[in-house]
């Protein structure tokens, strides 16, 4: 089953959804909490974080991926994919990617991982859960552009999310 937890931007959906996964043991993928001001990338199930958001003046030789205000390196992303890539073959209970955005949009950010890890949901009618976070200004094209028919919305937030 896919869920979608979404809302606007910077109103409390990765601090929920933090607070609900806190001390479970049936869930795996990633989170990006903001952490002394900087988005972070966070591990769930190594319980690990990682720096995402880069604070340093813009550098053409440092390979990073720029975003509004924000400027992420490319190889958190590397990292993030191979955290979601393993997620996917350790086929948890919960597999979370916080968050789908316009760079995965883009088929940039997250992707391929993303792309393949809903596809396989949606193809395989898996008993797991798959939760994506995606912002309301882009939900609809999400959507559309992962293809999702089916899905349980969950804008009230993670607590409201069944075991």
């Amino acid at each position: 089953m896919i869920h979608i937890l979404s809302g606007p931007v910077h109103s409390g959906k990765t601090s929920r959804l933090l607070q609900w996964a806190e001390g479970r043991s049936d869930l795996a993928g990633i989170a990006t909490p903001d952490q002394d001001g900087l988005k972070m990338l966070y591990d769930l199930k190594a319980r690990r974080y990682f720096p995402f958001q880069m604070s340093e003046p813009y550098d053409p030789a440092v390979d990073s991926i720029g975003l509004g205000q924000y400027r992420f390196s490319d190889a958190a992303f590397l990292l993030a994919r191979q955290i979601l890539d393993r997620a996917v073959q350790q086929f948890p209970a919960w597999l979370i990617i916080d968050e789908i955005g316009p760079l995965e949009l883009a088929g940039q950010g997250f992707e391929p991982a993303a792309g393949r890890i809903i596809s396989q949901y949606l193809q395989s009618g898996a008993t797991s859960n798959l939760l994506l976070v995606i912002r309301d200004t882009i939900l609809q094209k999400a959507i559309e552009h992962y293809h999702i028919t089916e899905f349980k919305n969950s804008t009230l937030g993670p607590e409201s999310l069944s075991t």
